[in-house]
């Protein structure tokens, strides 16, 4: 192809154009079109003195992808770019990327390495039929490429908004199981794909299924502590991909393909993972109406599990019973059991004795006036302000990108602060002594009604059960209360909200809910008495934050999401967030 014709070459199509009109009779491209952002490649580029570059087809966190043409072989490609956004740019117009320094250049050239040992594993699967195929790779302009066949066609997802929003089971076989045939082989050399979805799923022209755009620059991310906000897709990505320690292997793809067969058959896109932790709200296919049989169901939500180790561990093992065998899920041999997990409640047993429910019944309205006066004193129920963080301000929340550690607790007015800190001395004095006032008269009816039972047996048992049941001092006492103080569930309105369910010793512990007046909301794990182990915290706001917390504050793996869809985070230290 001489030069002259290839500058009649449409960058919209790679098609040679019919005629001298600098719109595309087959797509429509203008010629010199600006690119949709400063940061791409400019239509035209030639890279390595042998590929033209066109327009983009498609953009990531990570990285770019353009249509091109191979100047040797003359054929259309792709060519994928290695662009983290957040760690390097570029000048409008030009090709050098430049990263930035300090600790996001280490972060950029530790992805850099990642995006090319991608490219290298990727290219030993070349011809398989459901692998999009790696020609070449190469680093140049301060950043690295790799070159692809170019898959003619549409992804998964245009597809399934073509069929009106879901497919029929017959045809979610014939894209899943091609999905579950790449996998074995890429898992096979220990390799994840870590970012499987409808729109990383190609159908090429002749109905063959191929998977694309794997994540391995996106890992490497993970794995130094990069913002998560352009690492995950909601819906698709397991529990363990938002936590830097949590253990990914092939049972995280499992889940990717099981959310994605799952929007494909029920036209529902599942819930975030970390939503499901809090309250899983995944409805069966069965139960939307979808015509799939009992087994394969069953499979379907084992492939969806939350815990990583209650689902399949091999993809081989998903698709046997997609096939109709029947294959138990379980653990390998030394898979970790994720470690946010709700803490089991007990009940204790009820006593065949009168005397001891006679007890227990007047412990239950004790129990009740403990809790409320246990919170109040701690200031979790106490004040009109969430003891997690402040309401977030949008400004001063997270600088995102600069590499700093940001406290999420913003202060109000100190003089507020400090009125309002007096009034909460105020109730919790008056708190306390109504409490302990109440607390003495119900243990003393219940003392009462336990000696006038004890009365009516034998004057031996009944001494001794006097001597045994009476308190010798104040420590004895709630020592007593204290073993009977358990209750399944409990509801506790006042003032300022409402606290819904387990107490223990006569504190929210276990799974409940609080509501606070201001619209503060938690959904989560209590441990006596405080906000502490997995929830969902909302803010009046809309802001919310998902994760793990440790005496009310951000403490753990979580993200922050706002109400415009952002997501902030990842480890978090008494409500900081950490730059690892």
């Amino acid at each position: 192809m001489i030069w002259l014709e290839l500058n009649e070459l449409c960058m919209g199509c790679m098609q040679q154009k019919t005629d001298q009109a600098d719109k595309c009779s087959f797509c429509s491209f203008v010629e010199g079109t600006e690119p949709e952002s400063p940061l791409h490649l400019p239509p035209r580029t030639i890279l390595l003195n042998k590929y033209l570059i066109g327009k983009v087809l498609g953009q990531g966190g990570f990285g770019i992808t353009y249509l091109a043409w191979d100047l040797n072989l003359n054929v259309k490609i792709a060519i994928k770019e290695y662009f983290p956004q957040e760690l390097a740019t570029r000048a409008a117009g030009h090709s050098q990327v430049s990263a930035y320094t300090g600790s996001m250049g280490t972060q950029y050239e530790y992805g850099l390495d990642k995006f090319l040992q991608e490219a290298r594993t990727l290219a030993q699967f070349e011809g398989h039929p459901n692998i999009v195929s790696v020609r070449d790779f190469f680093k140049a302009n301060g950043t690295a490429y790799f070159v692809m066949s170019y898959v003619d066609g549409i992804t998964v997802k245009e597809h399934l908004a073509y069929s009106g929003g879901v497919l029929p089971l017959d045809q979610a076989h014939g894209i899943i199981m091609p999905v579950l045939d790449a996998l074995k082989e890429v898992h096979s050399v220990n390799v994840l794909h870590r970012d499987i979805s409808p729109d990383n799923i190609f159908i090429n022209q002749k109905g063959q299924v191929i998977l694309i755009d794997f994540g391995a620059a996106r890992q490497a991310a993970s794995e130094k502590g990069h913002s998560m906000s352009i690492i995950l897709k909601p819906g698709y990505a397991p529990e363990e991909q938002y936590r830097s320690k949590g253990v990914q292997g092939p049972w995280t793809d499992i889940y990717a393909v099981g959310a994605t067969f799952y929007h494909l058959i029920t036209g529902i896109q599942p819930p975030e993972a970390l939503e499901r932790m809090v309250v899983d709200e995944l409805k069966s296919p069965r139960a939307l109406g979808v015509p799939i049989g009992e087994a394969e169901e069953k499979g379907l939500l084992t492939a969806l599990a939350i815990r990583a180790a209650d689902r399949y561990q091999t993809v081989a093992d998903f698709q046997a019973v997609l096939m109709g065998k029947h294959i138990t899920a379980g653990p390998p041999a030394k898979i970790p059991t994720p470690a946010l997990e709700t803490k089991k409640q007990t009940v204790p047993e009820k006593s065949k004795k009168s005397s001891l429910g006679i007890m227990i019944g007047a412990a239950a309205v004790v129990i009740a006036g403990v809790a409320v006066f246990a919170l109040w004193s701690g200031g979790f129920l106490g004040s009109d302000t969430a003891t997690l963080t402040e309401e977030p301000q949008e400004d001063l929340l997270i600088a995102e990108g600069e590499g700093e550690k940001t406290d999420v607790i913003i202060e109000k007015d100190e003089v507020a602060s400090e009125e309002h800190d007096q009034d909460n001395q105020v109730d919790q004095s008056a708190q306390e002594e109504t409490g302990e006032e109440e607390e003495k008269k119900e243990v003393t009816e219940a003392e009462e009604e336990e000696k006038t039972t004890a009365d009516k047996e034998k004057s031996e048992e009944a001494e001794e059960s006097t001597e045994d049941e009476q308190p010798k001092d104040d420590s004895e006492k709630k020592e007593s209360e204290k073993d009977d103080s358990s209750s399944e569930f409990e509801t506790i309105s006042w003032d300022r909200g409402t606290y819904e369910g387990p107490l223990k010793n006569g504190v929210p512990h276990g799974k409940g809910t609080w509501v606070h007046r201001d619209g503060t909301s938690y959904v989560g794990d209590f441990y006596e008495g405080r906000i502490e182990g997995y929830g969902e915290y909302t803010f009046p706001n809309g802001v919310v934050y998902i994760g793990e917390l440790k005496n009310g504050k951000a403490h753990g793996e979580g993200i922050m999401i706002h109400p415009d869809g952002r997501r902030v985070g990842r480890h978090w230290v008494n409500g900081v967030l950490q730059e690892d």
